[in-house]
């Protein structure tokens, strides 16, 4: 807890919604001041309704939703809320209509902090459903892959028998001629001792 408090507190954006409700605080109650109070009118935009004071509690609100999440935007508007209602209790001339705009001041914000959590939340659902996707057809393609490496593989299992057979029956048939070739050259030697011996004869 004390974390991410301080993690909220080293971020701009918590001073910023501080700002946006120190703002809307000192708008919605310029004549309680100290010192400089007395002499300011009742709204310091010059609305007897004080509608644009608590637009910028809106603002705070939606923003800090924005920035901090759900449950960030429900404990600012909870803030807002409690800087809006003693107005309403003590000050207003119309606490009826002064209620009503609070009261729909507060729920605004706090719709469109759920609108937008809700979209956030299908949007990581989104997210995981396509990386679960892509990791299932990565896996997909591995299982393909591998399974033609070992076809691959057995492929040339089968194939190297019988180029060894080939090989084989080729060299036997060259023996064989240079057999044949062999005892040609013989006969030939044999023919040529026969020549040579009758011509020595004829002398």
């Amino acid at each position: 807890m004390n974390s991410t408090i301080q993690l909220y507190i080293r971020s701009w954006h918590f001073w910023l919604v501080v700002a946006l409700l120190a703002v809307g605080t000192i708008l919605h109650y310029p004549q309680q001041l100290p010192i400089i109070g007395g002499d300011l009118p009742s709204s310091l935009l010059g609305l007897e309704r004080h509608s644009g004071e608590r637009v910028i509690f809106l603002g705070a609100i939606v923003y800090g939703g924005l920035m901090f999440g759900m449950r960030g935007g429900v404990v600012i508007a909870v803030v807002a809320l409690v800087a809006m209602v003693p107005r309403i209790i003590w000050l207003s001339k119309a606490p009826a209509d002064a209620a009503l705009e609070t009261a729909l001041t507060v729920a605004a914000g706090l719709l469109v902090n759920a609108w937008f959590d809700a979209f956030q939340t299908q949007k990581r659902s989104h997210e995981r459903t396509l990386s679960e996707h892509h990791a299932v057809r990565e896996q997909l393609q591995a299982t393909v892959e591998s399974t033609k490496r070992s076809e691959q593989k057995e492929d040339r299992k089968r194939i190297a028998p019988g180029s060894h057979d080939d090989t084989a029956r080729g060299l036997a048939a060259l023996s064989r001629e240079f057999e044949g070739l062999s005892q040609r050259i013989e006969k030939v030697q044999e023919r040529l001792d026969e020549i040579v011996a009758g011509m020595g004869r004829s002398k």
